[in-house]
């Protein structure tokens, strides 16, 4: 790890980083106890801004996450933040065969923070680069239209949420299946229910 550490601390304090620190975590939280971390971090205050950026690695050097932080305890996040996945975890858990020659790392999810909290558009990404999931917050909170796409691109379903909640027609398996939902409360749900067996074959909507 030391020499990983060393090689991304000289390159990002010679482009925009003074102050360069290491950091580890054990989960999400932040450890003094280097022996224990589960993953760790450098980060170091941007000179031209009040903002602290960070880039988090597993412990094989992986990327796991980048972003920008207000204070230097990484506490509010505020900025771009971008994570990233590993291909052959996406694909066990989605049951998917994904497979690139020339890497197995990908970028998973975009969005923004401001003072904290989740805003506006947030980006889920298959390992391919196409999105997964579309998502609108305000104040860390899920406000708007809400999408899910296969792997082709297709949509299989959108509605909108208010203040966290569903709210409002929601099309679900690509249109076959019609929900509508008052505040997170289901009022009716009508289903194509021949379309669902041959397209998804789930025994859920016999």
């Amino acid at each position: 790890m030391k020499w990983f550490f060393f090689l991304a601390c000289f390159v990002i304090s010679g482009a925009t980083l003074a102050q360069v620190r290491p950091i580890y975590f054990i989960n999400d939280k932040i450890t003094t106890d280097s022996t224990k971390a589960t993953s760790y971090a450098i980060y170091g205050k941007l000179s031209t801004e009040e903002l602290w950026t960070i880039k988090r690695f597993d412990l094989y050097n992986d990327l796991i996450m980048t972003g920008t932080y207000k204070d230097v305890d990484l506490k509010t996040p505020h900025g771009k933040f971008t994570y990233y996945g590993d291909v052959d975890m996406f694909n066990n858990q989605f049951d998917t065969f994904y497979y690139f020659k020339d890497r197995y790392r990908f970028t998973s999810q975009i969005g923004n923070f401001i003072d904290g909290k989740k805003t506006g558009v947030w980006l889920s990404f298959y390992p391919d680069g196409k999105v997964l999931t579309s998502e609108i917050f305000v104040e860390n909170m899920l406000n708007g239209l809400y999408s899910s796409y296969d792997r082709k691109g297709k949509m299989i379903s959108t509605g909108n949420y208010v203040n966290g909640k569903m709210d409002g027609e929601w099309l679900l398996y690509g249109g076959l299946q019609k929900d509508i939902y008052e505040m997170g409360i289901l009022k009716s749900s009508v289903k194509d229910k021949k379309l669902l067996r041959r397209e998804y074959g789930s025994p859920a909507f016999n």
